[in-house]
């Protein structure tokens, strides 16, 4: 069984349902779900929940990694269901890179012209700041595509 595949752009997370169904003619209790993998989140559900002939409930697999590029991940459901106790469904998405354009001003007036430009970031408060560029940059806008969430 495969599970969904999401992919994520920058600030938005990405949800996709599981929907658990009994469709037997007893009722199945489902012990368990676990979730694992880097960048994934579960909700919808308590367990242990017994699930009568026809009824569902619906899991939230939410998808917001802190790093981008491809990450896996898979959701472990084990029931007492005499066909498929356990089912492992796969779990992939893509995490986006984060992009911060700056712009700013040259100044319009200065008795010394402007060589240049030194750009610089801190990853938190607190944190030091690193040079970005590895030299001065003449240019009015800088594109930060780090990998920072």
């Amino acid at each position: 069984m495969e599970g969904p595949a999401v992919q994520r752009t920058p600030d938005t997370p990405s949800t996709q349902p599981v929907t658990l169904t009994s469709t037997g003619t007893a009722p199945v209790i489902i012990n368990s779900a676990v979730l694992s993998g880097t960048g994934f989140t579960m909700s919808g559900a308590t367990f242990p929940v017994a699930l009568n002939p026809g009824l569902a409930i619906a899991l939230e697999v939410q998808f917001d990694p802190m790093t981008p590029g491809p990450l896996t991940g898979q959701l472990t459901v084990q029931s007492n269901a005499s066909t498929n106790g356990t089912v492992v469904i796969g779990l992939t998405g893509t995490g986006g890179l984060h992009q911060v354009t700056l712009t700013w001003d040259a100044p319009s007036s200065s008795p010394v012209p402007v060589a240049g430009y030194n750009v610089y970031r801190s990853t938190g408060a607190g944190a030091a700041y690193q040079l970005l560029n590895s030299s001065v940059d003449a240019q009015t806008t800088y594109v930060d595509s780090a990998s920072l969430v």
